[in-house]
C-alpha cells in the first residue's frame, strides 16, 4: 500500500512537470502573482522597488515555459528579485473577512503552483500589514480635474496617456503588464466583485488570446 501510495505521488509529479500549461491559465496565474506582490509586499506596495520595471522582463519569461517545472522556476526567480519578504514587527491585523474586502486568495493553493511557491505566497499574505500604498490613494477631490474615488498617481505612463501609434508599437511584455495592473485594481479594489455576472478570473481567460 505505501509503495501504491509512492508511486502515484512520483506519476503525479511526472505528469505535471511534464505537461505543457494552457498559456491563458499561465497569464492568469502570472496576473495574480503580479498582484498579490504590488498589493501585499512591503516593498512593491510602498514603491521601495520598480515592481513594473522587475516584472517587465519576467513576464515573458513565465509566458515562454514550456513545462510545469519551468512554470514554477520563472514564477520564482520574479519573486526572489525582491530580496525575500520582510518580517512583520506588528501584530497581524484582523481584516473582517466580507465579499467587498475582496479576500480571495485560495488561487494560491493551486497544483499549479509547487508548494515552495505556494510557501512564498502564503509568507507574503502573513506577513502583510495594513500600511500606506503607493499605487492609489483616495481621491480628496481637491484637483477638480481629477474624478473617481481612487486615484492612481503613477500612472503618468498609463495607456490613457498614450497615443493609438505609441500603443501599436508597445512590445508584448508591455501590453501584458498594462493588463495585469489594470485587472488587479479591479481584483482588489472593486467592491462589487461579488456580484459580478461572470467571474473576474473567467473574464481574464475569455478575453486573453
Amino acid at each position: 500500500m505505501k509503495k501504491l501510495i509512492i508511486f502515484c505521488i512520483l506519476f503525479q509529479s511526472f505528469v505535471l512537470n511534464s505537461q505543457n500549461l494552457d498559456l491563458k491559465y499561465k497569464l492568469l496565474y502570472a496576473c495574480k502573482v503580479y498582484g498579490i506582490v504590488q498589493y501585499y509586499h512591503p516593498l512593491a506596495s510602498e514603491c521601495r522597488i520598480n515592481w513594473d520595471s522587475i516584472s517587465r522582463i519576467h513576464i515573458s519569461k513565465v509566458r515562454n515555459a514550456n513545462s510545469h517545472t519551468e512554470f514554477n522556476n520563472s514564477i520564482m526567480d520574479w519573486i526572489n528579485t525582491l530580496g525575500g519578504i520582510p518580517r512583520a514587527t506588528s501584530i497581524s491585523t484582523i481584516i473582517i473577512d466580507i465579499p467587498q474586502n475582496n479576500l480571495k486568495f485560495d488561487w494560491v493553493q493551486s497544483k499549479v503552483f509547487r508548494l515552495d511557491v505556494r510557501d512564498t505566497l502564503n509568507k507574503i499574505i502573513h506577513e502583510f500589514r495594513p500600511n500606506f500604498n503607493c499605487h492609489y490613494k483616495l481621491n480628496d477631490f481637491s484637483d477638480p480635474t481629477k474624478t473617481g474615488w481612487i486615484l492612481y498617481p503613477n500612472d503618468v505612463n498609463s495607456i490613457s496617456n498614450q497615443t493609438s501609434s505609441s500603443i501599436l508599437a508597445d512590445t508584448n511584455q508591455d501590453k501584458l503588464l498594462c493588463l495585469f495592473r489594470y485587472w488587479n485594481r479591479i481584483n482588489y479594489l472593486n467592491p462589487n466583485n461579488n456580484i459580478m455576472d461572470i467571474p473576474w478570473d473567467s473574464t481574464f481567460v475569455n478575453n486573453i488570446l
